[in-house]
């Protein structure tokens, strides 16, 4: 981040109240950046990434955390050394971030317990583990996925549409076992509605939004499903403003959080 827009990430951060005292600074790259076309509405006509700094990611160990969240920009590497080496009572999560990247896991997917994709990804990763129908619907789809890994949920982001998510009845035996009873549901399915927005001023950041709205209830105890109600609200938060990341959100979620 040793550039301008690295920086002002950083200080942005800080006014936040986030500890940013062990980001990495790696003078010869650059940070992180996404270019992107909207449409009048919001919604996203093209896009250019420069996220080759996440390859540069180095290996070293995390201290023991309740939650671990990792997406698909991070190397297969480092990837696996996270995912392989996280706690047995850590509960990891996978966020795809894009098609192609989706899958980056799977070599190591029993160690992952939930992922986040959305329609496009999730069919990715169906066929992926072998699924043969050319578009099946995301039941069939997100319950195929359960099936053939040891995943205790797949949570599939549907835009306009809200949240669904799927649930193995049945988690591994163990770890997995203590995991699954942090969802504090026993249904197999169900969905999330979008929160109501009267305006979308720019789709970029919302399902980030979603995936950070997600794992604060989630570290806080709320289940799965208020959770995910919390994800959607964070992310209309984001869909209101230019920002990626919305500068009211932490206001705007506030009557969730009490």
């Amino acid at each position: 981040w040793n550039d301008g827009r690295g920086k002002d990430v950083v200080e942005r951060l800080k006014a936040a109240g986030v500890d940013t005292s062990k980001i990495a600074v790696l003078p010869a790259e650059n940070t992180a950046t996404y270019q992107c076309i909207l449409a009048s509405t919001g919604d996203l006509i093209s896009a250019v990434a420069d996220m080759k700094i996440f390859e540069k990611i180095p290996l070293a160990p995390l201290p023991a955390a309740p939650i671990l969240c990792l997406d698909g920009n991070l190397s297969p590497t480092a990837l696996e050394y996270y995912l392989t080496t996280a706690g047995p009572t850590t509960l990891t999560v996978f966020e795809p971030t894009s098609v192609p990247k989706s899958t980056r896991p799977l070599p190591f997917i029993d160690s992952v317990d939930i992922i986040t994709p959305n329609d496009l990804e999730l069919l990715e990763i169906y066929k992926a583990l072998g699924g043969r129908s050319p578009s099946p619907p995301h039941p069939e789809a997100a319950e195929y996925v359960l099936s053939k890994t040891h995943l205790i949920a797949v949570v599939v982001t549907l835009g306009p549409d809200g949240v669904a998510a799927y649930v193995t009845p049945n988690p591994q035996p163990g770890p997995k076992t203590h995991k699954h009873t942090l969802l504090k549901t026993t249904r197999p399915a169900f969905t999330v509605p979008a929160a109501s927005t009267d305006r979308i001023v720019d789709v970029t950041g919302a399902g980030d939004s979603l995936t950070a709205g997600l794992l604060v209830g989630l570290s806080r105890g709320f289940g799965l499903e208020k959770s995910l109600t919390l994800g959607t609200h964070a992310a209309r938060s984001t869909l209101r403003s230019r920002l990626s990341v919305s500068e009211t959100m932490r206001e705007d979620c506030k009557h969730l959080l009490e």
